[in-house]
């Protein structure tokens, strides 16, 4: 997807996506980055994947290409966090595990049409 494009998920939502930094951020950050992976989940709407991302100018993550450069503590860390973070508004989430790049990118590819649809 191009830098900024955006995207409407299954769930009505836009895209969702987690992006791995060393570097601090704020709401409404904006940065280039690139998919390795994606998080299968649903909720009481249905299917809710969470894609995983780098930030291409980071030194430290851009050489990450897939989720096997991502250490597997990260991973579960990452998991552990959408398992649990809508526990206090008593709604569940089940994980249903990690996808590659690949189904990463034709997500965001089916996203993106959708929102093109939608305007």
């Amino acid at each position: 997807m191009p830098p900024g494009a955006l995207g409407i998920a299954g769930d009505g939502d836009h895209t969702d996506a987690i992006v791995l930094s060393d570097e601090a951020t704020f709401p409404g950050c904006r940065m280039t980055a690139r998919p390795i992976g994606v998080l299968l989940m649903h909720d009481e709407k249905g299917p809710d994947e969470k894609i995983l991302c780098v930030a291409v100018g980071d030194p430290h993550d851009n050489r990450m290409r897939s989720l096997a450069d991502v250490s597997p503590r990260k991973l579960r860390e990452v998991e552990h966090f959408f398992a649990t973070y809508k526990l206090l508004e008593d709604k569940t989430v089940d994980v249903d595990g990690w996808a590659d790049v690949e189904r990463a990118r034709e997500l965001l590819t089916a996203d993106r049409r959708r929102h093109e649809a939608q305007r």
